[in-house]
């Protein structure tokens, strides 16, 4: 698996990402200082149809059926919209097929979903999509535990959040849920509804 260099957006990311570790933030003041990173970094990524040929290998239903459930382990519902109710899965099939974001780290996260898979199948003997919450946080307490699969969990949250709080017309943040949540108030000028469809 090759690594992608992080970029700004990275950075600011994992600065958050620290403050909201140690404590230091709440979720919804964490969340609040994303809004500036999925302003200015690539949250432009349009909705798109899930690609067919970026699978890592995995036959395709079963590939998004481990990647959803990883976000939905990242990202609950609960107090806040959770990564089903804002189509973070869907978002990511748009990041993944968006020429904008660079090809290692497109490559990087589609490989990460098989060896979640397989490392899952190992440690349980079961798909990581069927297994309960506590099992699959103590999965993924133990991929973190290693610096690649820390950046791997960095950029499926860092997609996740971009599903919370990017315009909708980008195919996330479904009804405006994250936004509402966060009584965030978009500016304008907005990206025209369909802009997606143009960028296809």
């Amino acid at each position: 698996m090759s690594t992608a260099a992080p970029g700004p957006h990275d950075d600011r990311v994992h600065a958050l990402l620290s403050a909201r570790r140690a404590g230091r933030l709440s979720r919804r003041a964490f969340l609040r200082g994303l809004l500036a990173v999925a302003a200015v970094g690539h949250a432009s990524a349009p909705f798109a149809d899930i690609a067919p040929h970026a699978h890592g290998g995995m036959e395709p239903a079963r590939f998004w059926a481990v990647v959803r459930a990883a976000q939905a382990q990242l990202f609950p519902a609960g107090d806040a919209p959770g990564s089903d109710d804002v189509n973070a899965t869907a978002y990511l099939a748009a990041v993944l097929v968006d020429p904008g974001v660079h090809a290692d780290e497109r490559e990087f996260i589609v490989d990460g979903v098989p060896l979640l898979a397989d490392f899952t199948r190992e440690r349980t003997g079961r798909e990581f999509d069927v297994l309960a919450g506590e099992e699959r946080e103590t999965v993924l307490r133990t991929i973190e535990n290693s610096p690649v699969g820390q950046y791997w969990l960095s950029l499926m949250i860092y997609y996740v959040l971009e599903a919370v709080l990017a315009d909708p017309v980008y195919g996330g943040n479904v009804n405006r849920a994250g936004w509402a949540w966060l009584d965030h108030h978009p500016g304008f000028p907005r990206p025209p509804q369909g802009f997606h469809a143009t960028r296809r």
